[in-house]
């Protein structure tokens, strides 16, 4: 068809441009949309999953829990930059330790409230998640203290009751094992 050429993707018509994706190596005709001017890059699962690091079926529980919200071609999950940058926002909060809730609640103020409102929950929690965490490692701390203590005073106690008879038995089991392989040579051992 030339310069424009049209592409059916399940029941919706996509316009691209092949010269465009040729030459910006944006992605393939079926994962670009325009729609009023703009371009609107489309996921599989599958690329989403390799891209982030997780498996599709972290994406598919996310999808369960409502936190992402592909389209569907036939049986496909279509995801959209919306999609993908929710997903990167999730994992980043996965990965300081905040629950899915609160990830949810954080998410769902962008669409409800602006970014304004999304910015101070997530300020707040931050907060809030900063406090949790310099305390777990306050408790981490501590407890390697503990641990570090109990070992040094294992070491010093083994230390002060000499070798036990399981390391006279291997010293012995050694010797004779260094004997049979040495043959005759065994003699300049006994001196």
């Amino acid at each position: 068809m030339g310069d424009v050429d049209r592409l059916t993707l399940g029941v919706r018509n996509v316009t691209y441009y092949p010269a465009l994706i040729q030459k910006r190596r944006l992605c393939s005709p079926t994962e670009l949309t325009m729609t009023g001017g703009r371009e609107l890059k489309t996921y599989t699962i599958s690329e989403l999953a390799r891209e982030f690091q997780v498996t599709p079926r972290a994406l598919r529980f996310y999808e369960d829990k409502g936190l992402l919200q592909p389209t569907r071609d036939g049986l496909n999950r279509v995801y959209s930059a919306r999609d993908r940058a929710r997903l990167k926002l999730i994992l980043q909060g996965k990965s300081v330790g905040f629950s899915l809730s609160d990830i949810r609640e954080i998410l769902d103020l962008y669409t409800h409230d602006g970014h304004r409102a999304q910015l101070k929950l997530s300020l707040k929690k931050s907060r809030e998640q900063v406090k949790n965490l310099e305390k777990q490692r306050e408790d981490i701390e501590a407890a390697l203290e503990t641990l570090q203590k109990g070992v040094k005073w294992t070491e010093e106690k083994l230390q002060e009751l000499g070798p036990g008879p399981d390391v006279e038995q291997s010293a012995r089991a050694y010797e004779r094992v260094a004997r049979a392989g040495l043959g005759g040579d065994a003699a300049h051992l006994d001196s």
